[in-house]
């Protein structure tokens, strides 16, 4: 995973709601919009002024806690995702790295994986588990001190 030195964009996935109804996926591609913005305009130029270097990319960890039956819907949704970022923010995320997949959602995506670009295939990694190991891997900015 060619992610150390990477600031890192942690978002859960599937607990999308707000109370009790649930986020549509309109409103949640949007605020994924609104949130690359502010990660490109506000983040990421923070990041370079305080390490003297420029950062500008990111690794996004998506949380699947609580999938279940669902999965083809978050699947759809993870693919609308990346491909937003795909077409509007290229190179901006090195990798997508899906935690606590559960076996449903790993069952869908091994259907799924062929249809998808090459490019947005190469940058999804599911890891076992919270992906403890691998992300203590990842050099996160915001925790240097």
């Amino acid at each position: 995973m060619k992610t150390v030195g990477q600031a890192i964009d942690y978002r859960c996935l599937i607990r999308a709601t707000y109370g009790n109804k649930a986020i549509s996926f309109h409103y949640y591609v949007q605020s994924h919009i609104q949130i690359n913005e502010y990660r490109d305009r506000v983040i990421l130029p923070f990041a370079s002024k305080k390490y003297g270097k420029p950062i500008t990319t990111c690794v996004k960890v998506l949380d699947m806690t609580g999938l279940k039956v669902l999965a083809l819907s978050q699947i759809k949704l993870l693919t609308i995702i990346s491909t937003v970022d795909d077409l509007n923010y290229p190179e901006k995320t090195n990798t997508y790295c899906i935690v606590n997949v559960p076996y449903i959602f790993s069952a869908c995506w091994k259907v799924v994986k062929p249809l998808l670009q090459e490019r947005i295939r190469e940058k999804v990694q599911l890891l076992s588990g919270c992906g403890t190991d691998e992300l203590l891997k990842v050099r996160c900015f915001s925790c240097d001190g």
